[in-house]
């Protein structure tokens, strides 16, 4: 099991000189995944905090997502319209 100290800790290897591409869009990954489950997969979703954190994290990371491959972004695509589905407007910029 993992906890807001391990997902924390992922991003310290963007400190890093020899960051690989994929790592980046892996320490992306935990981040985004860390917010579905810390913020819409309780009893209580609270909509309008989900929404900002979702939406943060796509500025957070938009300049990498501007840079991956498409793969991924589709993955981050359907992830976030498989939510948009269950919660209304999470996907619409702010």
């Amino acid at each position: 099991m993992i906890g807001r100290l391990q997902v924390d800790s992922c991003s310290q290897i963007l400190g890093s000189d020899q960051v690989t591409n994929f790592e980046v869009r892996m320490v992306a990954e935990v981040n985004l995944y860390w917010i579905l489950y810390e913020q819409c997969c309780t009893a209580d979703v609270d909509l309008p905090k989900a929404q900002s954190s979702l939406h943060s994290w796509k500025q957070d990371w938009k300049l990498v997502l501007g840079k991956l491959n498409k793969f991924f972004v589709e993955m981050c695509r359907k992830q976030l319209l498989k939510l948009d589905g269950i919660f209304p407007g999470i996907y619409d910029s702010p």
